[in-house]
């Protein structure tokens, strides 16, 4: 059985992407992770849901919360990214 925990890398910049303009590149400045109950087997299904908080011209705030089906939350994570012109990305 493989382990489940929301991943910030993953989930919250997924927002990011829908809302980024042609050109622009971004890449994780920092992130953290609560988790505040266990999963188990017996948690059964998870929601991980992502929205991002505030978009600047430099710098994006994102969020995702991970939820049981009660709706208990589970984890909840915060990321900042930074956002630079795509033709640095490849440098």
């Amino acid at each position: 059985m493989s382990e489940v925990e929301p991943d910030p890398e993953n989930v919250s910049p997924l927002g990011l992407g829908t809302i980024s303009q042609v050109g622009e590149a971004y890449a994780t400045a920092e992130f953290k992770v609560n988790l505040t109950r266990p999963i188990t087997p017996r948690t059964g299904e998870v929601v991980c849901e992502g929205k991002v908080v505030h978009k600047g011209r430099t710098l994006t705030v994102s969020e995702a919360a991970l939820k049981d089906a009660n709706g208990k939350l589970l984890a909840f994570a915060t990321e900042t990214c930074s956002i630079f012109p795509a033709n640095l990305a490849a440098r």
